[in-house]
């Protein structure tokens, strides 16, 4: 085999490893797993109940109603399709969205690491993940807006750490991104703060060169890209005359109703203090990931040798994320999850640490290096077992 063969025999095996790591973690992590014996979630079953009706002719908003927005429910849909009246559909779907997430997670990670590293690094994040009590009992929107989120991060990280500023950001990337964002706005629009401040960083990018119409361009493609995933959903729903039934159904209840947005809200300095202290609990609650989220979003910041621009945009995605889950006052356990998306940010630390650690010391005793793969199983090992030491799920596989 030549070394042309090797390398795709590496990349497919490495490729079938994610995607099976995937399914052992959320096996054991959602109860839409059959070792589950259903998921009783009154959220995850509406999603489900108006994917039903989606694929039955009814239409969202006026037939059926949740919140949400369209692509959870034609996910969920597809779902229904794989299994009428169980969760196996359900199941599938998070497995599916659990390997892109894993896709993303060791890519982000191969920026700072060896791939075999990145690949020994991977598994834990994810699991570290989904353990977390904002987790919650699987199938949320919020997880179904963890792959897009992940591969945004992705794609601000390679640029500000491999590009910039020597080169703008490729308006190809920019409009990628753009769908992405699009798509979260039609799963949860609150989750849209990240590209808000992803966009925001890059058009930065643009004006630091003092490129003003790059900057406008920039902004024009990322909402060209938005556009596209709106797109089957306006021709959807104005075919069936319910246009404002969707924006009545996703916009106005949950920014007017849902919210304290309205005017009737705490003031300034009141919503500062809450946060704050919101911030507090939400970490307290899902320590197990932001044990890792805050030394590395610390990293990314204090670190050495960092432009300043590349700083700002980590501080940015944090912070626009988290404003935009929690600015309209509601909280709900699962609504913290999105943030867990930096938990790589504190696996691309320790990674970084122990080669320089392995580069320092060669002589140690246990080492990574030439031994990635048996490691990367056996981080698959460890990984599936602290998902069942800790996921609050566990207990009620036992049930009737």
């Amino acid at each position: 085999m030549d070394n042309t063969g090797k390398i795709a025999h590496k990349k497919s095996w490495r490729g079938c490893f994610l995607i099976v790591s995937a399914f052992l973690i959320m096996l054991i992590a959602t109860r839409s797993s059959f070792l589950y014996p259903c998921n009783d979630w009154n959220d995850a079953n509406s999603y489900f109940s108006v994917g039903k009706a989606l694929f039955n002719g009814k239409m969202p908003y006026r037939d059926v109603f949740d919140q949400k927005g369209m692509y959870l429910y034609f996910f969920y849909g597809i779902a229904y399709l794989i299994s009428h009246t169980t969760f196996a559909g359900v199941f599938v779907m998070e497995v599916i969205l659990a390997a892109f997430d894993l896709f993303g997670i060791y890519r982000i990670l191969e920026l700072y690491v060896k791939k075999g590293r990145a690949l020994v690094f991977s598994i834990p994040t994810l699991a570290v993940m989904v353990s977390s009590y904002s987790f919650y009992w699987g199938g949320s929107a919020e997880e179904v807006c963890l792959p897009f989120l992940i591969w945004g991060l992705y794609f601000s990280l390679d640029y500000f750490k491999n590009q910039y500023p020597e080169r703008t950001m490729s308006l190809k990337i920019v409009f990628i991104n753009g769908i992405l964002a699009g798509m979260v706005a039609n799963i949860k629009f609150t989750v849209l703060g990240f590209f808000f401040a992803w966009m925001m960083c890059v058009a930065f990018s643009f004006l630091v060169k003092k490129d003003l119409w790059g900057a406008v361009k920039g902004c024009l493609v990322f909402l060209g890209g938005m556009a596209i995933p709106f797109l089957p959903w306006v021709i959807y729903f104005a075919l069936n005359h319910g246009l404002y039934e969707w924006y009545w159904g996703y916009v106005y209840i949950n920014v007017f109703v849902y919210s304290n947005l309205n005017g009737e809200g705490p003031g300034l300095f009141d919503r500062i203090y809450t946060l704050s202290k919101l911030l507090y609990w939400v970490i307290r609650q899902n320590w197990i990931y932001f044990f890792f989220l805050i030394p590395g979003v610390g990293w990314q910041i204090l670190g050495k040798r960092r432009k300043w621009l590349e700083r700002f945009n980590v501080l940015a995605l944090c912070f626009f994320l988290f404003l935009g889950i929690y600015i309209g006052g509601s909280e709900l356990p699962y609504y913290a999850l999105p943030l867990s998306v930096f938990t790589v940010l504190g696996a691309a630390f320790v990674g970084v640490s122990g080669e320089r650690k392995e580069q320092r010391h060669p002589e140690g005793k246990i080492s990574i290096k030439g031994w990635e793969d048996i490691w990367a199983v056996l981080m698959v090992a460890a990984s599936v077992a602290a998902v069942y030491m800790f996921s609050m799920n566990v207990p009620h596989m036992g049930e009737k």
